[in-house]
């Protein structure tokens, strides 16, 4: 099928094959994804400024260091909240029974267990890492056989630093597990806690996540295991103490890296599979002058960034680039019909609430659409 055939037919595809939810919730996770790394570097501009008394904030010293683990304890949230969505869409996709189908149910109210089974499978190596990062069949490319052994080498790269950003993503998800879930549930947390070396030289203030976990159950990232008891005998609270730090800047930084790269070669594999009506495709994604570049994650001592290897891998990228459909005017449509009577509803709510809520039984047609068009 060439790209004229495709961008003809893609929308056919989307509809029948891939759905138009999927098509949806993949790309609104991309660019939000995007927008919610920006806050968390945002915080940390904040946090930093607080830290170098660059903000006039009236609060005493106690309580404004209070402030500031708040802060980076909400910027760690959102970072969970990235890596719980990426986990989810990841199981949706790698899943050989939901498919595209349930990619946006799977999203839209994913639950730990679905998550804690894809990284169940995921340190089981029974993923098919090829097809959750949806990278194209070689056999559909429109190029050699032996320009296809050279290509799989290429994606194969690409595989495994895929593996390597999710090994990342989940080791840190499954490490801060408990203050992220403190800070949702409880607030269990005791800030402007002092942890002193044997020395008694340095201090580091930590916010602390109180936790009970189950009996026996070792929790991940244990990096000590004592004996005796946390709490008095009688007094069944807690037996599990986190110690969070101010953040390294740089560790946030690698894992924000990771989950965006992870995030947006996922998301946008899948979509260019769906643009291109499931036949053959190149990993793209936008460059900086708003034009589509090759988009391969390979490693720093990769061939193929070596001068030789570019001359190998770059005509078979050109090939089958040339007959790649990447639209860049592809819109998701999302249009609801409110009536005079909602409407008035929806207002009087904003002024009680702060928000408004429109519930469906479903037992009338539709008012709401839900379509992709370029």
């Amino acid at each position: 099928m060439n790209v004229e055939e495709k961008k003809a037919r893609k929308f056919e595809f989307i509809r029948k094959r891939f759905t138009e939810s999927a098509f949806t919730e993949l790309a609104l996770f991309d660019r939000n994804a995007q927008s919610l790394v920006n806050v968390v570097r945002l915080e940390m501009m904040v946090h930093d400024k607080l830290e170098r008394k660059e903000i006039e904030t009236g609060l005493s010293d106690e309580l404004l260091l209070e402030v500031k683990q708040f802060l980076y304890i909400d910027a760690l949230a959102k970072i969970m909240m990235l890596i719980e969505g990426l986990l989810a869409m990841s199981d949706a996709i790698s899943d050989p029974g939901k498919g595209y189908a349930k990619i946006s149910e799977a999203m839209i109210s994913y639950r730990d267990p679905s998550i804690l089974k894809f990284i169940s499978r995921f340190r089981a190596k029974q993923v098919d890492l090829w097809k959750l990062a949806g990278l194209p069949a070689l056999e559909k490319l429109p190029i050699t056989a032996q320009e296809a052994a050279d290509l799989k080498v290429a994606f194969q790269e690409s595989v495994t630093v895929f593996e390597e950003f999710l090994t990342i993503v989940v080791n840190f998800y499954e490490c801060n597990m408990i203050p992220y879930n403190k800070f949702k549930h409880g607030l269990s947390l005791i800030a402007g806690m002092q942890l002193k070396d044997p020395q008694q030289r340095t201090v580091a203030h930590v916010l602390t996540a109180l936790e009970r976990t189950s009996k026996g159950r070792i929790p991940s990232c244990t990096c000590y295991q004592t004996t005796e008891r946390l709490v008095p005998p009688d007094i069944g609270w807690f037996n599990t103490l986190c110690f969070v730090p101010s953040p390294q800047r740089e560790k946030y930084e690698s894992i924000i890296n990771s989950l965006l790269s992870a995030i947006s070669f996922i998301a946008g594999n899948h979509i260019l599979y769906a643009l291109n009506c499931g036949e053959d495709y190149f990993p793209l994604k936008m460059g900086p002058d708003g034009t589509p570049v090759p988009f391969l994650l390979l490693p720093k001592n990769s061939l193929f960034l070596a001068e030789y290897g570019k001359k190998q891998i770059e005509p078979i990228i050109k090939k089958v680039v040339a007959n790649t459909n990447y639209s860049q005017k592809t819109t998701i449509n999302f249009i609801v019909t409110i009536t005079d009577e909602k409407m008035r509803k929806i207002l009087e709510c904003f002024r009680e609430h702060a928000s408004a809520l429109i519930w469906s039984s479903e037992a009338a047609s539709g008012s709401a659409t839900v379509t992709v068009t370029s």
